[in-house]
């Protein structure tokens, strides 16, 4: 009897190996790929939020926050293009995930680092505003000189 109840056991616990492993989230190729970038949406979310909240707490520094931070926003913004039929809006599927990213769902509504967004200027080097802004003036400036060149050719 104890020789049937070892065997039954075994034969249970090799049903259920082959049940388990016979349990897939996909039945194709595309299912696959789409379980793929949910995977990877979920990490890059998870992944920014810690990222933010190591930047809070000074535990990165601001360059190396500010390159990792716009490389994930990168990624994020590359992997939507993927993944907009199935995951039209990503604050859902926060929800769907009990997703509680607080720090990513700001950041990727934004767009652009903390350091960005506030203007924190590192030492030594110019923020793009101020050479954004300085080009824009050059330009118009030289289109004014363009323009004032162009009536007094005209007024000969």
């Amino acid at each position: 009897a104890a020789f049937l109840t070892a065997r039954s056991m075994r034969h249970k616990y090799a049903v259920g190996r082959r049940a388990a492993s016979a349990n897939k989230l996909w039945c194709n190729k595309n299912e696959r790929r789409q379980y793929d970038d949910f995977a990877n949406l979920y990490s890059i979310i998870k992944m920014i939020d810690k990222l933010e909240k190591a930047y809070v707490n000074s535990t990165v520094a601001s360059a190396a926050y500010d390159a990792s931070c716009a490389e994930l926003i990168a990624k994020y913004k590359t992997l939507r293009t993927v993944t907009e039929d199935s995951v039209p809006n990503v604050q859902h599927f926060m929800a769907i995930y009990m997703m509680r990213c607080t720090s990513a769902r700001h950041r990727l509504q934004v767009g652009v680092p903390a350091t960005v967004e506030h203007r924190v200027e590192r030492s030594g080097k110019r923020t793009s505003a101020v050479s954004v802004a300085e080009c824009v003036h050059h330009y118009i400036g030289a289109m004014d000189t363009l323009k004032l060149n162009m009536v007094l050719l005209f007024r000969q």
